[in-house]
């Protein structure tokens, strides 16, 4: 069985580069652009293995969001990795 990856960018190159590079590790990979619709994913359930976060988002930053991770039982101890691309 695949390990699960949630990747939270609001970049779509960058999220779609990033997918394709761990789709082609083998990673069942789920994306969102915004707070919103990680929590949509995480929500659902799905057994998230590592979330890829980037720290400035539209709505909220990745700081806010793992606080929120970290309030939810059941992905509280998700591994967690901040990434922040400057161009």
């Amino acid at each position: 069985m695949a390990r699960a990856l949630l990747i939270i960018e609001d970049d779509n190159f960058l999220q779609g580069l990033e997918a394709k590079k761990m789709k082609k590790e083998g990673y069942d990979v789920y994306t969102a652009s915004n707070s919103v619709e990680a929590f949509r994913i995480l929500d659902k359930k799905v057994k998230i293995d590592m979330i890829l976060l980037d720290l400035m988002l539209p709505d909220v930053d990745g700081f806010e969001i793992l606080r929120k991770v970290r309030a939810m039982p059941e992905v509280s101890a998700t591994p967690s990795l901040f990434f922040q691309i400057f161009l």
